[in-house]
Parts: C-alpha cells; structure tokens; sequence
C-alpha cells in the first residue's frame, strides 16, 4: 500500500447454505476434490500448475450480469473430525481500487444425519478509502453478501452433485 493511502477497516462477512449430503459423505468429496469445487463455484477450471484459479464471482453467480474476474486461492484445509475448515482467499484479476479482496474461512459442519452446513466467515475491505467504505455501509455490503452467498451456494452444489464414493453406494443383492 502507498504512504498515505487510507485503508478502511475490514468489513466481516458470514453466510451460509444448506448441504444435502450426510457429513460424511461431505467431508470426503471436499477434502479430495476442494480445488474442484471451488473452481466450479467461481466458474473455473481448476489449475494443476498454479495455485490461483481465475474465475468470476458476482451476486447472480460466475456467468450472471455484473460477475468480475479474480484470482482465488485455496489456501489448504483442515480435518477437525466434526468439521472441516477450508481457506480461501481471492483478489479482482482487474479493477483492484474499485472491487474488494476477499480471506475467508469456509466451514462444513454437521446439520444432522441427512445434511451438512457450508458457512463462508471472511474478511474484506471496501476499496476507496473512506468514501468506499461509507458506500459499502449504506448498501454495497449487499453485494458482498449476495456474491459469497452464490459462491457458497456453488459449493454446496458442487458437493452435492459429485457421485456418491463406493463406499457410500447401496449394495445389491445378486438373484
């Protein structure tokens, strides 16, 4: 940052979206294939050379009107037993001084025995100084909250989409 430049305070951000997949189940199709459905989330694919993904995030979704580019980072995870944590961190791939950054924790927890939780608790700061984080308070945080509700709901998609592991699949008896 430039001498002088104020930077605002960090806004905090939570949202969440309901996983219909037992923990489990959940637990394993994010910890093997978190790149995976994070870069379906943000409408990229993922990159086996380069830790950041390109992708586009927005209110409507990767594909939906106002959706800008950025870089994202999965920043690796943890396997706590009743939970796991992943990070995620992006950056805009253009437009920096105009659109935030965004670290991020991103939680799967258990709901019950049919379902899972995916919570987004992060961090952002409004650019433009004080005049960016006045706007954000009177009604840009709204996009913030509607684009990391589409990126967790992408997520939480993703997980449900993948096939069941064959550890997971009924079993049918031969005739």
């Amino acid at each position: 940052m430039s001498p002088g430049v104020e930077r605002p305070a960090a806004v905090l951000i939570e949202v969440a979206a309901t996983v219909e997949v037992p923990f489990e189940v959940a637990r394993a199709r994010l910890l093997e294939h978190r790149e995976a459905i994070v870069a379906g989330a943000l409408g990229a694919a993922p990159k086996d050379t380069d830790p950041a993904l390109t992708g586009r995030v927005g209110p409507f979704g990767p594909a939906g009107p106002g959706a800008q580019p950025v870089w994202a980072e999965v920043l690796g995870s943890q396997d706590l037993g009743d939970r796991v944590v992943l990070g995620l961190r992006w950056r805009p791939a253009r437009a920096p001084q105009v659109l935030p950054s965004l670290e991020a924790e991103v939680v799967l927890a258990s709901l019950g025995v049919a379902s899972s939780e995916l919570r987004l608790c992060g961090a952002y700061h409004p650019p433009g100084g004080s005049l960016g984080r006045s706007l954000d308070r009177l009604g840009l945080h709204r996009v913030g909250e509607r684009t990391l509700r589409a990126v967790v709901r992408g997520m939480a998609r993703g997980i449900q989409a993948m096939d069941p592991p064959v550890a997971q699949q009924s079993l049918v008896p031969c005739p």
